[in-house]
Formats: structure tokens, sequence, C-alpha cells
């Protein structure tokens, strides 16, 4: 069996995939809200080049790996990231 880095996977309503650098604005969107990240270590995103350093450390950095599950979760209907 081949092990994939974080394969998409769909349900009815919702899109799990790999984030892309074209997300970076979504990305911002989700990590610069301070009651979302309230119980994160970590603080709040608050720039488009926080955004995309996030994504490199934490989404890329994974994707490199042989087996890792960073996903994005998105609505089907329009594919841009709600969470992660």
């Amino acid at each position: 069996m081949s092990i994939q880095n974080t394969p998409p996977l769909q349900t009815n309503r919702l899109t799990l995939r790999k984030f892309t650098q074209s997300d970076l604005p979504a990305l911002l969107n989700i990590h610069s809200d301070k009651e979302v990240n309230k119980f994160l270590p970590m603080f709040p995103l608050k720039t488009h080049t926080d955004a995309k350093t996030y994504w490199e450390n934490q989404y890329a950095a994974a994707y490199k790996q042989k087996q890792a599950y960073q996903y994005a979760i998105c609505l089907k209907e329009d594919n841009i990231p709600i969470a992660t």
C-alpha cells in the first residue's frame, strides 16, 4: 500500500485538501481572528507576510515529508479554506 501525504478527501459538503500559496488570504483570515485563535499556542497572524511564513513552516514543510496530514477544509461550492 502506498502512503500519500495529505490525500484529498470529500464529503457531500466539504473538500479536505492541501493548502496552496493561493490560499494565503484565506489562511490569514482564519488565523487572524483573535477569538478563533484564543486557545491556540500561537499569536494571531496580522499580515500577508505572516501568513506566507506560517504556510511555509506549517504546511509546505509538512507536504515535503513522506507522510503528513495538514488539511485545508473547504466548502465544495467555492473551494476556499474555512478552517484547518
